[in-house]
């Protein structure tokens, strides 16, 4: 720049002096005059040389299955899980129960009054036909009788004695049985519609009653893993679409990135993902959201999903991928070091060299990345422009080589018992005092083990009028029995044989109630909650005694806030201890990671499976002194990140240049040159090469 306003400087001063000449006498013959650049002061240069530039853009991504979240239809106050995450379930299991004692009991009461209804008409229809097949033989039978009337001759009917009043007694009975058969039918057909009616309404009902369950259970919507949960405690209030888990398709698997723009996707010139070191042809999926507005509207969930284009199903869940996105390539063109490009109000241009001469050059640029900027038109390759590149070829070399990268996930983790639930009072009838919890808080206790004494205070009242209906019920059925004619009576002893059976289940029942003086544990587990109470105090039906997390639905937990970990890793779980020495057993990871979840169910933790044996083992690291459970805390590992097979540059070999990666490379005859390469991402040691670089090749280490 500073030559070129020299430059200008100089054709003012001449054209200053030439005025000041016509002022004086004849001026002297004129020399020719040559505009020159400034001769170049130093040595400093670079080479115009073929290259090849990229722009690129890497997003970073997991293989995880296709999600789709369940939820209630409508609000509900949770009270336990189905299934949890890591078991297998089918399109229509229950993934969460909401609370469905009142219409359960509902759809009870209407099942037995349809039953009822259904019982009572066909002893209807039953009676009522065989009513109908009399009166039609009756009618008959009259029918007969006037036939045998009308067939008589003359002379017959006057040898009938009384013909004429015994002609019109029988009129008469055949006209009743007519009637009789008609009034029948009739109130058959009446009854008989009456029924359909009630039937149809009833079961409308019922249906209606059945879908209203159904909505108190949140099921799952296909067939899958279940991926995740969300957390909630017994009788806590679920808004209606709050979504309560996810169930995933690992046959059905997506790539989850970085966010980006379809439209970004669109323009870029090459887009694929690796994944294993493998290269693939993937496609954009649109987000949900933006599907919907048939706009240019970013995920919700902040993530972009692709689609792998993979028949030989080589990738599988939890890998750890790339989507490489070539926003603009130029290859094989003549370009520049970025600090040899100057600009002004003119336009573009170069000092270019001829000899030691720096001549102004102007030129035209295409495009720029990194350390260099392509050069369209004004120079030519091997010219020399002005420029403070330099490469030295350092003495110290590495021969680049395959092999396998990853980065270390490693955090804290515990057992989580999955399965919680409060023993209640178990005393239906009677009143119930609580004298004494038998255990304490995080105590392990066994299936059957007593938690805590209770005595009950019967309603003798109650059981003694049960026991006097019970008799007179009894002394009922004996004389249904004892009068049972050709089974006349056998709907009304079948009816007398359910009231007492109830009568009984209700008395023994309530007999036990106030026998019992214990709760008991209903399965093995750790005590995880306690009621506050004093002795003596009340216990209301299905009260809550005491909390206990069973041992048979068991995970081990770990914080992952930024979901590193998905189904489809596996993890090592260690622990060590001066007595148990250390114990490593291997895990799965059953929960997908955020990328592929709503917001409300990442809850910044993951949960892994192991064998039953080795849960056994881990249980027993919790076992202290006396049987009592305390909490330990195992190391959880995982490679994450990792990419096999893959070309490796150690850090030290690589410049990073306007987000563009540079390497020297070092050719037979010990000259070096920057050459750009597609980094898919590093550790603390090395970078991969996704392009640009290949096997064998001398690089110098920085």
């Amino acid at each position: 720049m500073m030559r070129k306003k020299l430059l200008q400087i100089s054709i003012s001063a001449l054209l200053a002096l030439s005025l000041l000449a016509g002022c004086g006498s004849a001026p002297a013959e004129e020399e020719e005059v040559e505009l020159i650049e400034p001769v170049g002061v130093t040595a400093d240069y670079a080479v115009v040389t073929r290259r090849d530039l990229q722009t690129v853009k890497i997003l970073n991504g997991k293989v995880v299955p296709k999600v789709s979240e369940v939820t209630f239809s409508g609000g509900q106050n949770f009270k336990k899980y189905g299934n949890m995450p890591g078991m297998n379930v089918r399109a229509g299991d229950v993934i969460v129960y909401g609370s469905t004692e009142s219409i359960d009991n509902q759809i009870k009461d209407l099942q037995e009054q349809i039953d009822a209804a259904s019982e009572d008409m066909t002893d209807y229809l039953s009676e009522t036909n065989k009513q109908l097949a009399e009166y039609i033989q009756h009618e008959k039978n009259c029918a007969d009788v006037m036939d045998s009337f009308d067939g008589m001759t003359e002379e017959e009917r006057e040898n009938y004695e009384n013909y004429d009043s015994e002609y019109e007694k029988y009129r008469r009975i055949y006209q009743q049985a007519t009637a009789q058969r008609e009034k029948c039918e009739q109130e058959l057909k009446k009854k008989t519609e009456l029924y359909a009616l009630d039937s149809e309404y009833n079961q409308k009902k019922l249906r209606r009653l059945q879908k209203k369950r159904e909505e108190v259970l949140a099921l799952a919507p296909v067939d899958g893993n279940l991926v995740a949960i969300n957390y909630f405690d017994e009788n806590s209030w679920v808004a209606k679409e709050t979504p309560v888990g996810a169930v995933g398709d690992l046959n059905a698997l997506e790539l989850k990135t970085d966010q980006v723009f379809e439209s970004e996707v669109k323009r870029a010139e090459d887009v694929f993902a690796i994944v294993n070191g493998k290269r693939y042809e993937v496609e954009f999926k649109k987000s949900e959201s933006a599907a919907a507005s048939e706009g240019e509207t970013a995920s919700a969930d902040g993530y972009a999903t692709f689609l792998v284009d993979d028949p030989a199903h080589e990738v599988k869940a939890g890998d750890f991928g790339i989507v490489v996105l070539i926003a603009r390539q130029e290859k094989d063109v003549l370009s520049v070091p970025k600090d040899a490009i100057n600009t002004d109000s003119d336009g573009t241009f170069v000092y270019r060299y001829e000899g030691d001469t720096t001549v102004f050059t102007p030129v035209k640029t295409g495009l720029s990345a990194g350390m260099f900027t392509e050069i369209v038109s004004g120079l030519e390759e091997g010219d020399r422009v002005v420029s403070e590149y330099r490469v030295t070829a350092g003495d110290r070399t590495t021969t680049l080589k395959k092999g396998r990268i990853y980065t270390t996930f490693k955090q804290n983790g515990y057992l989580f018992y999955s399965q919680t639930e409060w023993v209640k009072n178990p005393v239906e009838y009677g009143t119930a005092y609580l004298d004494e919890i038998k255990v304490q808080q995080y105590e392990r206790v066994e299936k059957g083990q007593t938690v805590a004494i209770i005595r009950v205070k019967p309603n003798a009242l109650e059981i003694a009028r049960s026991e006097r209906t019970l008799l007179r019920a009894q002394e009922d059925l004996a004389e249904l029995v004892r009068t049972n004619v050709n089974d006349s009576n056998a709907k009304q002893i079948g009816r007398q044989n359910r009231t007492i059976a109830d009568l009984q289940k209700k008395i023994s029942e309530m007999k036990t109630d106030a026998a019992t003086t214990e709760v008991k544990a209903p399965y093995s587990g750790i005590i995880t909650g306690m009621i506050q109470f004093e002795e003596g105090d009340i216990l209301q039906k299905d009260g809550r005694v005491v909390q206990i997390s069973s041992e048979d639905n068991c995970y081990v937990v770990c914080e992952d806030e930024n979901g590193q970990l998905t189904v489809g890793n596996e993890v090592l779980i260690s622990y060590s201890d001066n007595n148990v020495g250390t114990i490593g057993v291997r895990g799965d990871v059953v929960t997908v990671a955020p990328c592929a979840l709503s917001k409300s169910l990442a809850t910044g933790y993951t949960l892994m499976k192991v064998s039953p044996e080795d849960m056994t083992t881990l249980s027993g690291i919790n076992q202290g002194a006396g049987g009592w459970w305390m909490r330990a805390y195992f190391t959880i590992t995982s490679e994450v990140r990792s990419m096999d097979n893959v070309l490796l540059v150690p850090k030290t070999a690589v410049k990073l240049e306007g987000g563009v990666t540079y390497v020297k490379v070092k050719d037979a005859d010990g000259r070096a040159e920057y050459v750009s390469f597609i980094a898919g991402g590093s550790d603390n040691n090395n970078y991969w090469v996704v392009s640009g670089l290949s096997e064998g090749m001398t690089i110098c280490l920085e």
